[in-house]
């Protein structure tokens, strides 16, 4: 097994399990942090913190947890705080002995390309700079690094304050203001709920209504109904379950709140509701519900000194606009080799297709559902076994053929989602991986009922990867499965089941012509 002299820049949540990934693969790895401690954009310490007071996770404690380090199966489902999962990353980092590996106040300042090596400049706190040789290189410092602000017309004139969601904290300073918030992603659900409750006025422009999914539902964390089962859907039929859904739960006689009138409603405004990226948070319906928001579809056209102008002729007065307008990637020390702008230019959104397996990028697959947790110890897995030379990738015309199949397919789930380029689905992403590193599931339906059950209909875990193959813990796996309850009911398996047989008879062309 071939040993290599790695460098993974970034220990954020995808740092930290491919640290974990290549040394028990005996790869010599040195991981280096910018920041005073480990966990990224969830460390309220570091520049690049996203943390604010109300954070919430959206995805649950099962998505957030890495396979190789699951939680007590007795626990329910729930979110974490980011203290609270700063306090797994601790957890694992002492379990796994990773510390020895991670050098924190220690930035990467630059990445050059010699021969088949590596050259990494760093910085440490004490502005010393130094220069080390590595046979590769894992980027893994994610994609909500540097927030992106639009050029708008007319900003440079305006009185009040112009942020990003990415400066936010507390709401306090927003008391008695009138606010003005641009985008309605998931950070920005809290956000705006924070604000609109201490604002004299608060308004959210949306290019167009996002696509909502409840918190929790029916006191389930909305990823326990994640499964295989919704998605062998396919993205036709799981939007034909959303608005079937939504339809007859608002001509029914059930007595619906307003926030839940407004969700369903929006499903059946989004007839591509699955095409796009899902906004995990409905917080900030009670604001709309409750008349403490104004949600306006439309775009801004110019910024005057007090107000904000509107493509639709309105306008509004601000003394605060927020901008929820994401994040822009910036490879800046890597200039000379690679600038990755689209990573579904690259195999399984981790290789260059010229450069290979010796430059990762791991955390650039985001999940519509599910959680980067996951993915991205999946994701480290493979790199290990490439960089032990066990597997190897696509060579030649097949690899470029793979990306742009990959390509084409996502393209077309997200194309709602145009922009978010690292937008993968959870399910096919999760299957494909596990094929190339050998840990497909196998189960024996006849033996094994309830595990069958519980995989098709229960919550697609991170730890069905663990049954068998490469660093396989069948016994805990097992464990895991089949103690979490299955939150979908039979009535929506059942439903589930009669589209999944309607959508595959439609595929179905006979040919009645006889046989000549």
């Amino acid at each position: 097994m071939v040993s290599k002299k790695v460098c993974v820049v970034g220990a954020g949540l995808s740092g930290l399990c491919t640290v974990k990934e290549l040394k028990e693969k005996g790869h010599q790895v040195t991981c280096f942090e910018a920041s005073s401690s480990v966990g990224g954009s969830f460390c309220a310490d570091a520049k690049s913190s996203k943390v604010y007071d109300s954070l919430l996770l959206t995805v649950s404690n099962f998505f957030m947890a890495y396979s190789g380090f699951p939680i007590d199966v007795k626990k329910k489902r729930r979110y974490w705080s980011a203290n609270e999962y700063l306090s797994y990353l601790d957890r694992y980092v002492e379990h796994f002995e990773l510390s020895e590996s991670v050098l924190l106040n220690t930035r990467v300042q630059h990445i050059d390309k010699i021969g088949s090596s590596y050259n990494v400049q760093v910085q440490t706190e004490l502005e010393k700079v130094a220069s080390m040789q590595f046979d590769a290189v894992v980027i893994c410092t994610g994609t909500n690094r540097v927030p992106y602000m639009p050029e708008v017309a007319g900003a440079v004139n305006f009185q009040g304050d112009i942020l990003h969601t990415a400066d936010y904290t507390e709401p306090s300073r927003f008391a008695g203001k009138r606010v003005v918030c641009v985008g309605a992603g998931e950070s920005s659900a809290d956000i705006i709920h924070d604000i609109a409750n201490v604002a004299d006025d608060c308004s959210v422009l949306m290019r167009s209504k996002p696509s909502i999914v409840a918190r929790w539902i029916n006191d389930e964390t909305n990823d326990a109904y994640t499964s295989l089962a919704f998605s062998a859907l396919g993205r036709k039929g799981m939007n034909a379950f959303m608005r079937l859904k939504a339809k007859s739960l608002l001509l029914t006689k059930r007595k619906l709140s307003k926030k839940e009138k407004i969700q369903y409603q929006w499903q059946l405004d989004s007839p591509g509701f699955m095409n796009r990226f899902l906004t995990k948070n409905d917080v900030f319906l009670d604001d709309i519900a409750n008349g403490n928001l104004k949600a306006i579809k439309s775009e801004i056209k110019n910024i005057t000194k007090g107000a904000v102008e509107l493509m639709d002729g309105t306008s509004i007065k601000a003394d605060v606009i927020i901008f929820n307008t994401g994040y822009r990637q910036e490879f800046s020390i890597l200039d000379s080799i690679v600038q990755p702008r689209d990573f579904r230019d690259l195999y399984k959104h981790m290789f260059h297709p010229e450069i290979g397996e010796n430059l990762a990028f791991i955390g650039w697959a985001r999940p519509s559902q599910g959680g980067v947790p996951s993915i991205s110890e999946m994701q480290a897995r493979y790199l290990a076994q490439l960089l032990s030379g066990e597997r190897a990738l696509p060579k030649g015309q097949v690899l470029h053929a793979e990306i742009n199949k990959d390509k084409e397919i996502e393209s077309k789930h997200f194309k709602d989602s145009p922009a978010l380029t690292s937008l993968v689905d959870y399910h096919d992403y999760m299957k494909s991986l596990s094929s190339l590193i050998g840990c497909r599931p196998k189960v024996n339906f006849l033996f094994e009922p309830q595990l069958t059950y519980k995989m098709i209909f229960g919550c697609h875990l991170s730890n069905f990867y663990r049954l068998n193959g490469p660093g396989e813990n069948r016994k805990e796996a097992i464990k895991i499965i089949k103690g979490l309850p299955t939150a979908s009911s039979l009535r929506r398996n059942t439903w589930i089941t009669i589209l999944f047989l309607f959508f595959k008879l439609k595929q179905v062309k006979p040919n009645f012509s006889r046989a000549k």
